[in-house]
């Protein structure tokens, strides 16, 4: 069970052990030893930094990136577009047949015309135009969809089509058409994401002993097939993203036991930093399947000072479960979800 509150996860861990997840929101700043909790029980604690700009997603990129994570999905890809008036643009999602079932989910900002004037469907791999009529007549019982105020997805389970056992694979375009005659009006802002349950698997996490200026990040990439280690096309790049807004890259080289690996330097600056990296791999019958997943760091103040230690984690911990148990008599304030 998850419960949110005041921008952090907690994760109630009773038997069997449980995952923390710990966000923070806007432009505050994890504390050590929460960001030490959920990396001792195999979770993450993530940021947002300023959510303006081309930021203004990234904070249901990082709930679905844990959802996926908790259900250990794949995250496949979250491009951000910005349509005009009279435009139709449509975002590939590869599925291959290490693929069992996908969600495609499309967020979205608000307007007094938007979404009234989009117009969006899925197209198949054969071709196929799959409306939101056609699902709702139940000609794909395999494909639903749920709609809401900024959100709307197509959840997916393969065979899509019963009838045709192969023909989900390959490239899936999620089309989306903004029918406003006014090309003057403002653009239509949105991102499509879309995450898999699937046999190929990119796991991975940002790693830092010390949170002060000019102290390294390493990032690690775990991709499987089948639960066994893959090689991806190279090179590995990782994007990351200053405090300031400047892109920096990295390139992660393959290691020993089949993981990728390597460091970022250029922490000097106070902050959240983003990265974000993209791998493509080829599936058993030779289909070019993709993965996606981000990353955040921080980095405090140099009087603040990290101390690592699982002891201090148990005891942090217990304290947590004991803060949870306290409130269970009063639950409000809190998200379940």
């Amino acid at each position: 069970m998850v419960l949110l509150k005041t921008g952090i996860t907690e994760v109630q861990s009773k038997t069997p052990a449980q995952r923390v997840f710990a966000v923070g929101l806007g432009l505050n700043q994890l504390e050590d030893k929460l960001n030490e909790i959920a990396t001792v029980t195999n979770g993450t604690a993530q940021i947002t930094g300023d959510l303006v700009g081309d930021k203004e997603f990234y904070l249901q990129k990082l709930f679905v990136q844990i959802l996926s994570d908790v259900a250990n999905d794949a995250f496949i890809t979250d491009p951000r577009h910005i349509l005009a008036p009279n435009e139709a643009y449509s975002t590939d999602i590869h599925i291959s047949e290490v693929d069992i079932a996908a969600d495609y989910i499309m967020v979205f900002r608000t307007s007094n015309v938007y979404p009234k004037y989009i117009e969006f469907w899925l197209e198949a791999p054969n071709g196929d135009k799959i409306t939101l009529k056609d699902i709702s007549d139940g000609l794909y019982p395999n494909i639903k969809f749920s709609s809401h105020s900024r959100n709307y997805y197509f959840r997916l389970l393969f065979p899509a089509f019963p009838a045709k056992p192969l023909a989900h694979i390959g490239v899936w375009k999620f089309w989306v058409e903004n029918q406003l005659k006014d090309e003057k009006a403002s653009p239509f802002f949105y991102t499509v994401m879309a995450k898999a349950r699937s046999d190929l698997i990119l796991k991975g996490r940002l790693i830092q002993s010390e949170y002060i200026p000019d102290s390294e990040m390493k990032v690690i990439l775990e991709p499987t097939l089948y639960g066994q280690p893959i090689k991806v096309d190279e090179p590995v790049e990782v994007f990351f993203r200053r405090p300031d807004g400047v892109f920096r890259k990295i390139i992660l080289y393959l290691n020993e036991y089949g993981s990728y690996e390597g460091i970022y330097y250029d922490t000097s600056l106070y902050g959240s930093y983003q990265a974000m990296t993209e791998i493509t791999v080829s599936s058993p019958k030779g289909l070019r399947i993709k993965r996606y997943r981000m990353f955040t760091g921080i980095i405090l103040s140099s009087r603040t000072k990290y101390r690592p230690g699982i002891e201090c984690c148990k005891v942090l911990v217990r304290k947590l479960d004991k803060l949870i148990q306290e409130t269970k008599k009063d639950r409000k304030g809190f998200l379940k979800t």
